[in-house]
């Protein structure tokens, strides 16, 4: 067990080196109104991992920008889109973007959004913009969210081929970009 312990460690070790020099590809800019004419789902029949960004338009400080956007987000004093099979924003993410921006004053103009991954990152994005909120599957529901439709999101992708051990490989690489981005919204 010892020997197979320590060759798992080696390649996670490894793994953490090759994420390091792996680069997201920047697909598209979208509003959630425009989202079907701008996003190319059929480029996107591929796996891998997908991240979502969002426009801090006026660039506002992140402090001040993410603290009116957490009420937005949430659905008002109701929290009419939390627990609706959504994910929440994370607060200890927040902490961590503070804490890495901390010399730029704070001022972003992509805030990491959303990680995830998926065997067909086209099927999972539409997903995330059309599922209907309150039923599953566990998504974004971003059309479902109208006080959104003004913002704008960024989508990346990064494409993993030809992985045999996907249920191994990509959660962890996935939670490694997860602590590198820290996007705001998420379930972990």
């Amino acid at each position: 067990m010892k020997n197979i312990d320590k060759e798992i460690t080696n390649q996670l070790n490894l793994l953490e080196k090759i994420s390091e020099t792996l680069e997201f590809e920047e697909i598209c800019e979208f509003s959630i109104e425009k989202s079907h004419e701008l996003i190319p789902y059929s480029e996107l029949k591929i796996t891998g991992l997908y991240l979502f960004e969002i426009k801090n338009r006026d660039n506002e400080n992140f402090k001040i920008w993410i603290e009116k956007f957490k009420p937005k987000f949430r659905g008002g004093e109701k929290k009419e889109f939390l627990h609706k099979f959504t994910p929440n924003i994370i607060e200890k993410r927040i902490i961590e973007i503070v804490k890495h921006n901390i010399d730029q004053s704070n001022e972003l103009t992509w805030i990491p959004f959303y990680i995830g991954k998926s065997k067909k990152i086209s099927e999972r994005i539409d997903k995330h913009i059309n599922s209907t909120l309150g039923k599953p599957p566990f998504a974004l529901k971003l059309r479902e969210r109208q006080n959104l439709n003004e913002e704008i999101f960024r989508l990346k992708i990064l494409e993993i081929k030809d992985v045999k051990n996907y249920d191994v490989i990509i959660p962890k690489l996935e939670k490694i970009y997860r602590n590198k981005f820290n996007p705001i919204v998420g379930k972990q």
